[in-house]
């Protein structure tokens, strides 16, 4: 853990160090599933890369049309390529918004040369702070879900090597956890929570009642920023 500043976010940093592992691979191509914004993308084709994007979102894909990148509307539960189109597939903070991960990790694999790399949230349980941010995390998430998200709790590293393990050719499996330990201020997550409630537009005595135990917690404890997951399953 290295101490950060309070206040910054440290999620960038996190998303810039899985760029760079990405691209210490050497790929000649990649495919990047839920690409969201394009900024992975024109990040890694700037880089030289033959890079092609993937996304469930249609009118994310017809803005990244119109900047000319090469994207498909689709799910990574069935992506439209060939066996071995790409070097590696890269998964983004996009795994806990699958409705099935384990058939994902698969296609994934399918189209993949070399490898698959994923990049997840991760709270350290042995830190106060991020137990309480925990709890938030699945609170927040339950209500996602009955606004019809899919937003599950974030993936372990034994959780998706339990899923790669069948995988035949499976070659490696590393892992490495990172946090910057920053703290989230509690007026913030105070507005974020009654945002989402509002969201919701009913009340509920148990939601409330768990809100103002995590605050609680939060305020004795404090709460912090994610901490990333980085996985990297290889062939070789």
């Amino acid at each position: 853990m290295i101490p950060f500043a309070s206040g910054a976010l440290p999620n960038p940093i996190y998303r810039r160090e899985f760029f760079e592992t990405v691209m210490g691979e050497s790929p000649d191509s990649l495919l990047d599933i839920g690409c969201g914004d394009g900024a992975f993308l024109k990040a890694a084709i700037a880089r030289g890369c033959r890079a092609h994007g993937l996304d469930t979102d249609e009118s994310a894909i017809m803005r990244l049309r119109d900047e000319g990148l090469p994207v498909e509307l689709g799910r990574a539960e069935a992506l439209p390529f060939a066996d071995a189109s790409f070097d590696l597939v890269t998964f983004s903070y996009t795994a806990h918004h699958l409705s099935e991960l384990s058939r994902a990790i698969e296609e994934a694999w399918r189209v993949a040369r070399e490898g698959v790399l994923i990049l997840e949230g991760w709270y350290d349980s042995a830190v106060p702070s991020q137990r309480v941010a925990e709890a938030y995390d699945l609170w927040s998430k339950t209500i996602d879900r009955r606004l019809g998200m899919v937003h599950n709790p974030l993936p372990t590293a034994a959780g998706i090597f339990a899923l790669c393990s069948p995988m035949a050719d499976l070659g490696r499996f590393d892992y490495a956890q990172r946090l910057i330990l920053a703290p989230w201020p509690l007026a913030d997550v105070r507005r974020n929570a009654d945002a989402q409630l509002t969201a919701l537009g009913q009340s509920d005595p148990k939601l409330m009642s768990e809100l103002e135990r995590i605050l609680s917690d939060a305020a004795r404890d404090g709460i912090s920023r994610d901490g990333a997951l980085m996985i990297r399953i290889a062939r070789r």
